[in-house]
């Protein structure tokens, strides 16, 4: 199939083998609706996720508390595994795992 027939296949509203200007813009038309709607339910679900308050609208502070929120869920989960690690392998109390310590333990 050329690139030819598969723009008319793709535009050809009316199946008449021909592509008019209306199917054109209507094509186009149909494109940005989508892509507009997209958009709208993306910026919904952000709002959903950051506005605490429900004003409608998301503050420069309701992105700070969701971002710190965040971190701090990181971070309940990263520090009791680096303290596993760092007890396994960190023989002194820096709790600094130095090259010599790491040469000397398998990590698994």
């Amino acid at each position: 199939m050329s690139i030819k027939d598969t723009i008319t296949g793709a535009l050809d509203a009316d199946g008449d083998g021909k592509v008019s200007a209306k199917e054109v813009f209507d094509a186009a038309r149909e494109r940005v609706t989508e892509t507009k709607d997209a958009a709208v339910a993306a910026a919904e679900s952000v709002k959903e996720g950051f506005d605490a308050d429900g004003d409608g609208s998301v503050s420069f502070d309701e992105v700070k508390e969701v971002a710190a929120a965040a971190g701090e869920a990181a971070k309940s989960k990263v520090d009791p595994a680096m303290e596993k690690i760092a007890g396994t392998v960190e023989a002194g109390v820096n709790k600094v795992i130095d090259a010599a310590e790491a040469a000397n333990e398998k990590l698994s």
